[in-house]
């Protein structure tokens, strides 16, 4: 009895080596070389025993539906022959149909075939034919977006803007791709921005008040997950007029008798102000001179020499970071003597 036990157990055991040899070809995780596919975007095939199994996914958004795992029937390349050549699983969800074949190609390649049909002859019956390739490990997942919310608008600027997404299981870095509508071509534009990066967020300055779309993928290796659907935002900055500074020193019509003639203008800062202009002109021959002086302040002060003996006046404005001029001062007037 103990004789037959062993052999028994032996038995089985070279059976369940036989079986995992046929099926090393099958099992293992792959993905469709076409990363923009709309149909099947990845497989799982396993074995247990005598039996195999597939897991599959659809394209979906922002994630692949999962079409959850079914048993496999197995193929072999003659009656007698031990040799699997294909598999076939079934699927039956929402009136929908789906029968998966799966055969080997070389290398690391497997070709899947998608029949489908569906319940009340609605649509018509289609069959589709991927090709996969094996992955060393589990297949990465694609990103989910977080921000911006899709069709965001933004008023902001610069136009700086931030791009998050989840973290991605056993991914090692990111790639980020981001367009923008030529409203001339009426096109996107492509490969304006893109980047690999190592962190869950994205932030760039975006080129002008149109719309903007992005996606993002996940990458370990030599692997990239499928990318996430495309998530718009918008521009339409309005550049709010900059105040008037107020002017602090000197007082309106002061008179100076003093050589040499120099002056110092101070004025309140302005929010948003990048600089400031400051503009001074003099009088002679019964007018004001322009164009006399027009100089750029980082500062709200600004120091010059006077031209002469005889009255000049000065005002100045903020420019924001556009150089977009806001409102300018009312003039100041002062006057020397000497």
């Amino acid at each position: 009895m103990k004789k037959v036990f062993i052999l028994t157990i032996s038995t089985l055991f070279l059976f369940s080596m036989s079986v995992n040899a046929q099926m090393r070809s099958f099992v293992g995780n792959w993905v469709n070389t076409n990363s923009n596919t709309s149909g099947m975007t990845r497989l799982v095939v396993s074995a247990s025993g005598n039996r195999a199994y597939i897991h599959a996914w659809g394209q979906c958004s922002p994630r692949d539906c999962d079409w959850g795992r079914t048993n496999a029937t197995k193929f072999y390349t003659g009656v007698s022959s031990n040799v699997v050549s294909g598999l076939m699983g079934n699927y039956s969800q929402s009136g929908i149909r789906r029968m998966i074949i799966l055969k080997k190609l070389r290398g690391n390649l497997l070709q899947a075939q998608v029949l489908k049909t569906f319940s009340g002859n609605s649509r018509q019956n289609t069959i589709q034919t991927y090709t996969f390739r094996k992955t060393r490990s589990a297949v990465l997942g694609t990103p989910v977006v977080v921000s911006p919310r899709n069709n965001a608008r933004f008023t902001n600027y610069p136009r700086r803007t931030t791009l998050d997404w989840r973290p991605v299981r056993g991914a090692t870095a990111y790639g980020v791709e981001v367009e923008y509508y030529d409203p001339r071509s009426r096109s996107w534009v492509g490969n304006y921005k893109s980047a690999t990066i190592r962190t869950t967020n994205y932030t760039f300055n975006f080129i002008g008040d149109q719309p903007g779309r992005w996606r993002v993928w996940a990458i370990r290796g030599n692997t990239n997950s499928r990318k996430s659907a495309w998530r718009t935002f918008s521009y339409r900055t309005t550049s709010a007029i900059l105040r008037a500074p107020v002017q602090v020193s000197p007082r309106n019509g002061i008179v100076y008798n003093r050589f040499p003639r120099t002056t110092t203008v101070t004025w309140r800062p302005v929010g948003g102000a990048a600089h400031y202009m400051v503009e001074i002109e003099y009088f002679a021959n019964g007018r004001w001179i322009g164009n006399y002086k027009l100089d750029r302040s980082n500062d709200t002060r600004h120091v010059f020499r006077f031209v002469g003996a005889q009255p000049g006046r000065w005002r100045v404005w903020a420019v924001n970071s556009r150089g977009v001029a806001g409102r300018k001062s009312g003039w100041r007037t002062f006057r020397y003597t000497r």
